[in-house]
């Protein structure tokens, strides 16, 4: 009987460090755990999780698009419950959807509170039968706030959209 205890507690032991759905908890931020960060994020968008993407973003983020327009540039900023409903209505009309992330650079401020992180995301998807590829630069910052790595703002520079594209895993 107390042989079973101490199994269970050794289970707890190791499990609990688990039990939390953010990677970063404690510490500084590291280049490891921005990229465990990324990977959850990216888990959850090709999953169209928006809850499991928005999750890692804090509160008061903002998010900036600028993306080409029919009279040039056009930029738009949203808040994260702004951006949770983008996402939500984009997933929801797409019937196809594929997402990779390319070229990622981590920089992390000296203090190891901060870090810059670049990237280009290119998705692929499909509307109402019609496909865009779009391939977008993008720049978060990532900040730990009462312990955990947040995502306090978030660029996205769109580069190029295009009818076509094909659906690739």
């Amino acid at each position: 009987m107390r042989h079973r205890h101490a199994i269970r507690f050794f289970l707890l032991f190791l499990l609990l460090p688990l039990a939390d759905a953010s990677p970063a908890d404690t510490g500084d931020i590291t280049d490891d755990r921005i990229r465990s960060i990324i990977s959850s994020v990216d888990t959850a968008t090709r999953q169209r999780n928006v809850d499991g993407i928005v999750i890692h973003f804090a509160p008061d983020c903002v998010i900036t698009l600028n993306i080409p327009g029919p009279t040039g540039r056009q930029i738009i900023r949203m808040n994260v419950q702004e951006y949770r409903a983008n996402l939500q209505q984009g997933f929801s009309a797409a019937t196809e959807y594929t997402y990779h992330r390319e070229g990622l650079k981590i920089e992390i401020a000296p203090g190891g509170k901060r870090a810059r992180v670049t990237d280009q995301v290119v998705e692929v998807i499909t509307i109402n039968r019609q496909t865009i590829k779009s391939v977008t630069q993008e720049t978060a910052i990532f900040e730990l706030r009462a312990g955990k790595i947040l995502i306090t703002s978030l660029e996205g520079v769109v580069l190029s959209m295009e009818p076509g594209g094909r659906h690739v895993s």
